[in-house]
């Protein structure tokens, strides 16, 4: 099978890189996978935010609208930024990895709520602790599902 572009090549078991441009440390290539994934997150994330606050404030986009903008916005550059750098070495085409992608997105945020609404209204815990779980668990599941079978 063809693989993608960007391809790394990792040597044996580990892999140099360079970590918030303060220095150079050695890690696992699956360590290394997983802190390329939540870079790549959190500059979608990023991306999300930037075309949400700038469609309301700027725009005057109702609020839910532009949400949405900026998620789906965010999807794709999370698609992009994993396919090119995360996951470099996958074989899955396009056609095949991006609506995987976006189902496990979808999923993810579906998941997402249900574990908010589970720990603050049924549990009793605030919201932000609810979310910050939320994070936490839909962050591993979801880059276990996409290095499994989105970018395989």
């Amino acid at each position: 099978p063809r693989s993608c572009p960007g391809r790394i090549a990792f040597r044996k078991r580990y892999v140099i890189e360079v970590v918030m441009g303060v220095g150079v440390r050695r890690l696992q290539p699956g360590r290394a996978m997983f802190h390329r994934y939540v870079l790549v997150g959190g500059i979608a994330t990023g991306f999300h935010y930037l075309i949400l606050l700038g469609l309301v404030e700027l725009g005057h986009v109702a609020p839910a609208i532009a949400a949405g903008t900026g998620a789906a916005i965010g999807a794709l550059v999370a698609y992009a930024g994993n396919r090119r750098f995360t996951f470099s070495e996958c074989t899955q085409s396009h056609r095949i990895a991006l609506p995987r992608f976006l189902l496990l997105a979808a999923l993810g945020a579906v998941m997402n709520s249900a574990i908010v609404w589970t720990g603050s209204e049924l549990v009793g815990w605030h919201y932000l602790a609810s979310q910050i779980v939320a994070t936490v668990f839909t962050l591993f599941v979801t880059y276990t599902f996409n290095r499994l079978w989105a970018f395989r």
